[in-house]
C-alpha cells in the first residue's frame, strides 16, 4: 500500500515529533512479520481517518534497511510495535496481534491523545 508510511533514519525524528505514532518494526525476512503484514495494512487503512481527527499515525520501519535506527530504538524481536507521542517513546504494544484487540488499543490511544 503506497499510503502506508515507511519511516527511515532520515525522516524518523521529524515525522514522529508531532502527534501519536504506532510503528511496526519488522524484517522482510521474518516469517512472523510476513504473516502479520496483511493485518497491519488492514488496520492502517481502516484507521487512516484518525490522522485528521486525532493526529494518530501508523507507519513501518524496515529494520534490515534501517538497522542503525532499529538498533537505536532497541528493537529486540520482529515484529515489534512501538507507540510514540510528540517524539517520545510511550510503550511497546504487548497485547494479542489480532484485529479486535489491536483496533481497541488504537482507538483508546487515539482518544487519549485527542
Amino acid at each position: 500500500n503506497p499510503n502506508l508510511k515507511h519511516l527511515t533514519e532520515s525522516n524518523f525524528d521529524a515525522s514522529i515529533k508531532n502527534g501519536m505514532w504506532l510503528i511496526e518494526l519488522y524484517s522482510p525476512y521474518c516469517g512472523h512479520c510476513k504473516h502479520f503484514a496483511p493485518l497491519w495494512q488492514d488496520l492502517a487503512e481502516y484507521n487512516e481517518h484518525l490522522e485528521d481527527s486525532s493526529d494518530f499515525h501508523m507507519a513501518r520501519i524496515n529494520c534490515i534497511s534501517q538497522g542503525d535506527l532499529c538498533q537505536k530504538l532497541k528493537v529486540e524481536g520482529y515484529p515489534s510495535l512501538f507507540l510514540f507521542s510528540q517524539g517520545s517513546f510511550v510503550e511497546k504494544y504487548e497485547e494479542e496481534r489480532e484485529w479486535q484487540p489491536m483496533l481497541t488499543y488504537i482507538e483508546m490511544r487515539a482518544a487519549d491523545y485527542r
